[in-house]
């Protein structure tokens, strides 16, 4: 990020734990323990530009940051990464260690607040690349850190693939402000660049203690990286986690709003614009195709993809609901869809 501001606060110290020797040895050994715990992480996202006359035009942009391995059960991996690495992602890549290809990633829960995302990936898709073993990283308890303690940071620096930085605990109980979130973070200067969004920060006992997530771009400063600590991230994970595996009603399609501009420059009715059909999700199988316009589900008026997702999470899964739709502009159509699990698509 660049522009990070700060609010400088004293160092909080805690000097009642015991540390691991740090040195060049330890760190090699270190970087292969934790490493293959930590993804790169690419992203599209579809944006508007919008011109003098009114005129938008969607736009599709590229994005890159790195994740770690948080908690795996029988048919998923789960990767903990911040909120700005993949939210609005349309489409998100995972690559692991052991294979130089990507595997399509999840987004199962964000807290924009905290800056933590949870993204899911299916343990058939890693199979299918040869990939069978993972390794879930071990978190340790950021309350002990010390001010000097020695840390390594590890991400997808500039999107170029996995890259370790050493440094040492500038500070700690930071608050910093970035897009207006005031953030309580991990001052550090191990090299922070882009791309690392989402890394590890890793003591020398092999424990992430934070995940990276901005620098202060700034001409005159330099060794300036924050990571969210873990005692921050931890909670918020499990609480991601456990609500992203919760059964949820799935459409299965990406839109957009049309406002009311739009309606009447185009002509269009007001509602919810389907961008995308997912190809096998419930959307699809009831025929619903792109450039469909919803505008009513079961009882619900749709006016804007918010409604659509609060006019869903009113079924359950499984439920066959009516979905009302505009085609070519002035068709008026109503499919039955069987809702399916977000969870299992």
């Amino acid at each position: 990020k660049s522009g990070v501001t700060a609010t400088y606060n004293e160092p909080i110290l805690n000097t009642s734990s015991s540390k691991a020797s740090s040195s060049s040895n330890d760190a090699v050994e270190i970087i292969k323990q934790v490493s293959p715990s930590v993804v790169s992480i690419t992203t599209k996202t579809v944006s508007t530009a919008t011109y003098f006359n009114g005129l938008t035009i969607p736009y599709e942009s590229e994005g890159a940051g790195s994740g770690v391995i948080f908690h795996e059960d029988d048919e998923k991996v789960y990767i903990v990464t911040n909120a700005h690495v993949v939210g609005g992602a349309t489409e998100v890549m995972i690559y692991f260690t052991g294979s130089d290809n990507g595997i399509a990633g999840k987004t199962i829960g964000i807290n924009n607040d905290a800056e933590v995302a949870i993204v899911s990936v299916l343990k058939s898709d890693l199979e299918k690349e040869g990939i069978t073993e993972i390794t879930v990283a071990r978190f340790g308890d950021s309350d002990n850190l010390e001010v000097g303690e020695s840390v390594i940071a590890i991400g997808n620096a500039l999107g170029k693939g996995k890259v370790s930085t050493g440094g040492m605990i500038s500070a700690i109980g930071k608050e910093i402000n970035v897009d207006g979130k005031t953030l309580n973070v991990i001052q550090t200067d191990a090299a922070i660049n882009p791309g690392n969004s989402g890394g590890a920060l890793v003591n020398y006992s092999g424990e992430v203690v934070g995940i990276n997530t901005a620098k202060t771009s700034v001409e005159y400063v330099e060794g300036m990286g924050y990571a969210i600590p873990s005692s921050t991230i931890i909670p918020i994970a499990e609480q991601l986690l456990e609500e992203g595996t919760m059964e949820k009603p799935y459409l299965g399609i990406l839109g957009k709003d049309v406002s009311e501009e739009l309606s009447n420059l185009y002509g269009l009715p007001v509602g919810a614009y389907v961008s995308e059909v997912i190809e096998g999700g419930s959307a699809d199988k009831a025929g619903i195709q792109p450039s469909d316009i919803i505008v009513g589900l079961g009882d619900d008026k749709i006016l804007s993809m918010e409604d659509l997702s609060e006019a869903l999470a009113k079924h359950k899964v499984g439920e066959t609901v009516e979905v009302k739709l505009i085609r070519n502009g002035n068709e008026s159509k109503t499919v039955k869809v069987v809702l399916q699990d977000a969870n299992k698509q």
